[in-house]
């Protein structure tokens, strides 16, 4: 083997040596940054070499390769590796974009339906004050169906009727007038429950050595309520018993005792589809009464007036909310009842004389009632209000105290009452309501004495 041999199998060698060098780098050709380096070193080494370009010919192919990579990226910009990124980010805030728009929209459409209507209000006992069981609420509907006090915060003064009413969300309250005597309210209530008991004391307890004496005022009163939502309906029960006199009782050492009693006891049941109500609305019930107005004299009962009785009252009101604009409400509705009543029968009058008195009665009353509000501006609103107080159907029969029978047929429409009222309500804090009836329009007099202006007159301070 010769010298030329020997350093032609050398450099052989060497250069294949050097291929296999260069080839990792050549590997990669997706990422630009490395192989560009690696094509740019043996031109920058071998300036003048040209002859050995042929044992080059791995690194020209390793240039080649990442200038069409280069190309490639240049039209196709999805092959370079940072564009899925940048896609993924503006994909997203695309979608964002497009979920704030939605949004936007969405609120744009949900806000007027969500926005506090003026008719939506709860009222002052100004307000509805013929009954439309179709109407917003006021404050003596929810005293009488304490479940609707659930959720609300809200002070109420009424002067003219020298009433307050408070709920603080669950516990709510009321002190107002009973006859000559100061009556307390409190009550519980959550969605569809509530309770509330009511009272007014009037006592008066005298012992001696001679007797006693003991005194009961007008007004004395206790009294509870409950209401119960079940379904789409709301149920509701009553009771009371007041002292509507002034009853006096001795029990003397000596001699025969007095009793007085003018009491009544009163019981109502009732359902209504309130809860549930899309204009028409309705509720039903039943009261009992028992008025007594005797005295007890020596253990014999005598009534004077002979007007003690026990009444059972069927009733059903409906109320429709009959016509509707943006700025306006028009209600319509009667009320009915079908009170039957029995009068205590006696066999003696307050002389002695021997008797067999009875009667009894049973009526058809109506009250047809109508209701206008408008808005004249979100925080003005302007109401007005009548009805019909009618006796459609009366019968009697009994006794008299001399034994003589009879009977009585009648029909009547008795009056009709009218108002008219204003509610002004300042944001979401304070709103004050009165009503005017007849004496301030036809009784100018009224307007400077203070006599009979307002029907009603109250404020609320709202949370």
């Amino acid at each position: 083997m010769n010298l030329k041999k020997v350093i032609g199998l050398g450099l052989f060698g060497l250069g294949a040596a050097f291929a296999q060098e260069a080839a990792p780098a050549v590997q990669p050709a997706a990422a630009p940054e490395a192989a560009a380096p690696a094509a740019e070193t043996p031109a920058a080494e071998t300036p003048a070499d040209s002859a050995k370009a042929p044992e080059a010919a791995v690194p020209e192919t390793s240039t080649a390769a990442p200038a069409a990579a280069v190309e490639q990226s240049k039209d196709e910009p999805i092959a370079v590796p940072a564009a899925p990124v940048a896609q993924e980010q503006n994909a997203w805030f695309a979608e964002a974009a497009k979920n704030e728009q939605v949004a936007s929209v969405a609120n744009d459409s949900v806000a007027p339906a969500t926005k506090k209507s003026p008719f939506d209000v709860l009222h002052g006992s100004a307000y509805n004050s013929v009954g439309n069981i179709a109407a917003a609420f006021n404050v003596n509907d929810l005293l009488a169906t304490p479940d609707q006090f659930a959720g609300r915060q809200f002070l109420y003064i009424e002067p003219s009727a020298e009433r307050g009413v408070f709920s603080v969300g669950s516990i709510f309250g009321a002190v107002d007038i009973s006859g000559n005597l100061g009556r307390g309210t409190i009550g519980y209530a959550v969605p569809g429950f509530g309770v509330a008991v009511r009272a007014s004391l009037g006592q008066f307890y005298f012992s001696g050595d001679e007797g006693t004496k003991y005194n009961t005022e007008a007004g004395d009163d206790l009294g509870a309520v409950v209401s119960k939502v079940i379904g789409g309906f709301q149920l509701t029960a009553n009771v009371d018993w007041l002292t509507y006199e002034s009853e006096e009782g001795v029990e003397p050492a000596f001699g025969s005792s007095t009793d007085e009693n003018y009491r009544n006891l009163s019981v109502s049941l009732g359902i209504s589809n309130t809860p549930s109500a899309k204009g028409t609305s309705w509720s039903a019930g039943v009261s009992f009464l028992r008025h007594e107005s005797t005295t007890e004299n020596g253990g014999k009962v005598i009534d004077e007036n002979a007007d003690s009785y026990i009444q059972i009252t069927p009733n059903f009101n409906f109320g429709a909310l009959a016509l509707k604009s943006e700025r306006a409400r028009f209600y319509a509705g009667v009320n009915a009842a079908l009170p039957v009543v029995l009068f205590d029968g006696y066999e003696r009058n307050m002389k002695g004389k021997k008797v067999d008195e009875s009667m009894m009665e049973l009526g058809l009353q109506l009250s047809p009632n109508v209701l206008g509000e408008v808005a004249i501006r979100e925080n003005l609103l302007v109401f007005g209000e009548a009805n019909l107080d009618w006796l459609a159907f009366s019968f009697g029969n009994g006794s008299d105290e001399n034994g003589n029978e009879f009977s009585v047929l009648q029909s009547q429409m008795n009056k009709s009452t009218a108002t008219i009222g204003l509610r002004y309500q300042y944001e979401d804090f304070v709103a004050c309501e009165f009503a005017l009836g007849d004496t301030f329009f036809s009784d100018t007099k009224s307007i400077f004495n203070g006599k009979g202006v307002f029907v009603s007159f109250g404020g609320f301070i709202l949370f």
